[in-house]
């Protein structure tokens, strides 16, 4: 979507959760739309890990950067700076 040349609206007619969330806040700024009794979910990463301690220590690693890296997107996305979006 952001390697586009055309604006893309994004729409919420029920329910963007999880990943849908992040695509409705990539649509265009004041082209993204949710109707009044939509709902949009966020929610952090989340993963299972088993195995020796350093391989669960580098499992959880990965996903506090891709956490990061959500946050930076829904900020860039959503105007927000120095704040942790999910």
């Amino acid at each position: 979507m952001q390697y586009i040349q055309s604006p893309v609206s994004t729409f919420c007619n029920g329910q963007a959760c999880s990943m849908g969330s992040l695509l409705l806040a990539a649509g265009e700024p004041g082209k993204r739309y949710a109707l009044p009794n939509a709902s949009i979910m966020m929610h952090q990463p989340s993963g299972g890990a088993s195995g020796q301690a350093s391989d669960i220590a580098i499992h959880a690693r990965e996903i506090l950067k891709v956490r990061e890296r959500l946050n930076r997107i829904y900020q860039k996305h959503c105007n927000v700076k120095d704040l942790d979006v999910i």
